[in-house]
């Protein structure tokens, strides 16, 4: 449970930094569910979170730069 909330930490620092690094942000449309059917890369692909990130970007960039 502590490593999730750890991480979910990082994902939002990390998430801010490029918020505020970066002008142009762009986010690919990737279906997860089909790239996990490719069991080497199964489980970094689940690891990635990428759902997690993305919905990051986007409510910090929903937030506006005074409130992230």
């Amino acid at each position: 449970m502590h490593a999730r909330i750890a991480d979910r930490g990082r994902l939002r620092k990390v998430s801010t930094r490029l918020v505020h690094e970066h002008q142009v942000i762009a986010v690919d449309a990737l279906t997860v569910s089909d790239m996990v059917k490719n069991h080497r890369l199964a489980r970094a692909i689940s690891d990635a979170s990428w759902r997690e990130r993305r919905g990051m970007l986007k409510n910090i960039l929903a937030a506006g730069p005074a409130e992230s």
